[in-house]
């Protein structure tokens, strides 16, 4: 199983291989069409991995907006709660996508350190509560600077590193919330 697939349009092929390059730097698996063997039917190869990988990064640009594939692509990652959104041109996003958290990669080239690129840096946690209405809840986490933020769902989770002691906010189905710090 793949850990990131990106999709993208044809016309950007250079800015996903850079993308390529740096999520595998990190130590991610990725897959891309340059990946497609030969003899290998693309659209087979293209829906068995995009069925398997773990995130879609869709890179979204003039030339992505229009593109059927690539929002085929991302219609079925979001469908599998999978879809990571990502700009690399300042475009208006398709109408079913704008709802989405988006990684902004306008005039990213390839740095480690840029906010944009490691708002695609997500996991998931177990967070749980000693309160037995809230118990245990899976939050899949991205990083934007000092903010760990909470990348779907519909669980409100913010860590702000900013403050001292960092401060959490969590509001599990939006039914209880729960803002402050925890002291040993």
């Amino acid at each position: 199983m793949t850990d990131v697939f990106i999709s993208y349009a044809s016309e950007d092929r250079e800015r996903a291989a850079e993308l390529a390059r740096a999520l595998g730097a990190l130590g991610w698996s990725v897959w891309w069409d340059r990946k497609i063997i030969a003899g290998q039917a693309f659209d087979h190869a293209i829906e068995r991995e995009l069925e398997a990988a773990k995130s879609v990064v869709v890179l979204w640009s003039t030339h992505s907006i229009a593109s059927e594939w690539v929002k085929n692509e991302a219609a079925f990652a979001s469908e599998r709660g999978v879809l990571v959104p990502a700009i690399i041109e300042s475009v208006k996003l398709p109408l079913e996508f704008r709802r989405k958290q988006t990684a902004d990669l306008i005039g990213w080239r390839g740095e480690a350190s840029h906010g944009g690129f490691q708002a695609l840096d997500r996991s998931t946690v177990r967070v749980s509560s000693d309160y037995q209405r809230l118990g245990t809840v899976d939050v899949t986490l991205t990083r934007i600077d000092n903010k760990i933020l909470n990348a779907d769902g519909d669980t409100p989770f913010m860590v702000d590193l900013d403050r001292d002691p960092p401060t959490v906010l969590f509001d599990p189905r939006s039914e209880l919330a729960y803002r402050g710090n925890r002291q040993p």
